[in-house]
């Protein structure tokens, strides 16, 4: 029996063998590898009788023990023995260590560590022995000499036949049990790789045959857009806008089957479903020039729908939003100067017929609305004239009447200025 276990890594086998001579001058019995490892014997059996046998264990901890699978098997064993730790840095820190090796943390639970120093393990072997002692480890009376421990532990490293076969049994039961354990893992791995693979293969024949059924019904909606062209040039509106339906309901992005819905919406006097048809065709494809017309016509439309109703707010709204589509849209600039007449914003409707005129020259009702535009602006200057003239011969007539002269002079003053302001303006818009 062993007071001590040294346990460690090849190689720290020099610090090892240095604190297990210091503790073998201390007193204690010490069990380490390079001494004490019986020839032909299992190493593992070996390993694991000493540190049953032992009261404490001293653990080397450095950077090549932190890397052995076997220094762990060793701390996981001595811990699952419930043996005291004494642990000893060498070439690391106390919070490298636990990083790297959580399942040491757990073992040595709160033992405190103690590095070695540049001096050597010969400076910290008396706090190792004090820490020992404080655990309760004290040296086996009557072993105070290297050759009492050594005669000591010969004797009990003697065990017999049986006990030593029924262990190599046990060890090669564990082993069998291992490869077996390993050899299923690799089934398991496998049959995982397998059923991933046979996923992929399905994934990418539902791929397949989604994209041969998206392709089999883009063609059907082209087919459907195409016939209801046709019926469009037949004459066959509302025939046009079934097969546009069609179309649409095969395949909700096509953009033209929108747009040619749109149009025949226009056609059959429905402006807002061709706005939203013709918008959505827009959306889909911005570059898709006769749409962006066909939006703009339909914005016009809906506005001269609304001016029959007297909102012109609202026309005029539509107006505007059909120019920014199609800037060069007479129409819809000579129905914007129509609306803003209507509203008594002279000047802006002469502005916008002008420019339908600029863009359409016969467009003869463009010329028409320009010239009530001016018609309004002249009326206006002879009424501001004619209030003029009235208040100057009632000035003339009642020479006597001051309250009356006062207001007739207010009035003229008045007019005057308006007609100032009607004459400047017409003059800037050439009327």
């Amino acid at each position: 029996m062993s007071d001590v276990f040294i346990s460690h890594a090849e190689e720290d086998a020099a610090v090892a063998l240095e604190i297990a001579r210091g503790l073998n001058a201390a007193g204690y019995s010490t069990w380490c590898y390079e001494e004490d490892n019986d020839p032909g014997l299992s190493y593992l059996t070996q390993i694991g009788e000493a540190i049953e046998a032992c009261q404490a264990v001293v653990l080397v901890i450095s950077p090549d023990s932190l890397g052995s699978d076997q220094v762990t098997r060793e701390v996981e064993f001595s811990h699952e023995a419930r043996k005291r730790f004494v642990p000893v840095l060498r070439g690391i820190s106390h919070v490298e260590f636990q990083n790297r090796r959580a399942s040491w943390r757990v073992a040595l639970g709160t033992a405190s560590t103690i590095p070695i120093p540049p001096e050597g393990v010969s400076a910290i072997l008396p706090r190792i022995v004090r820490g020992l002692q404080g655990l309760g480890v004290k040296p086996a009376e009557g072993e105070r000499t290297e050759a009492d421990r050594r005669e000591r532990e010969k004797a009990e490293a003697e065990p017999k036949a049986e006990e030593r076969a029924e262990q190599d049994r046990v060890a090669r039961e564990r082993a069998e049990a291992k490869r077996k354990s390993a050899e299923q893992a690799e089934i398991d791995r496998r049959a995982r790789e397998n059923e991933e693979q046979l996923r992929r293969e399905r994934d990418r024949a539902e791929a397949a045959r989604q994209a041969g059924v998206k392709a089999e019904a883009e063609r059907k909606a082209q087919e459907e857009n195409k016939l209801g062209l046709a019926l469009w040039q037949k004459g066959d509106v509302q025939g046009a806008i079934t097969k546009y339906r069609q179309a649409l309901q095969l395949k909700p992005d096509l953009a033209e089957a929108h747009n040619n819905l749109g149009l025949a919406l226009l056609k059959k006097g429905d402006c807002q479903g061709a706005i939203a048809e013709v918008g959505q065709a827009l959306q889909l494809k911005p570059d898709l020039l006769v749409a962006r017309v066909n939006l703009a016509v339909a914005h016009n439309n809906f506005g001269l729908a609304l001016l029959k109703t007297r909102n012109r707010d609202r026309a005029i709204a539509e107006f505007r939003q059909a120019l920014q589509l199609k800037p060069d849209l007479a129409e819809a600039h000579n129905n914007l100067g129509f609306a803003l007449l209507k509203k008594r914003d002279v000047n802006g409707a002469m502005a916008e017929c002008r420019k339908a005129l600029e863009l359409k020259p016969d467009l003869a009702v463009a010329r028409k609305n320009l010239v009530t535009a001016k018609l309004h602006k002249r009326g206006l200057a002879l009424f501001l004239l004619t209030v003029i003239l009235c208040c100057c011969l009632v000035w003339f007539i009642y020479p006597f009447e001051v309250g009356v002269r006062v207001y007739c002079g207010i009035g003229a003053g008045i007019s005057g200025i308006a007609l100032f302001a009607v004459l400047r303006s017409a003059i800037r818009s050439g009327g």
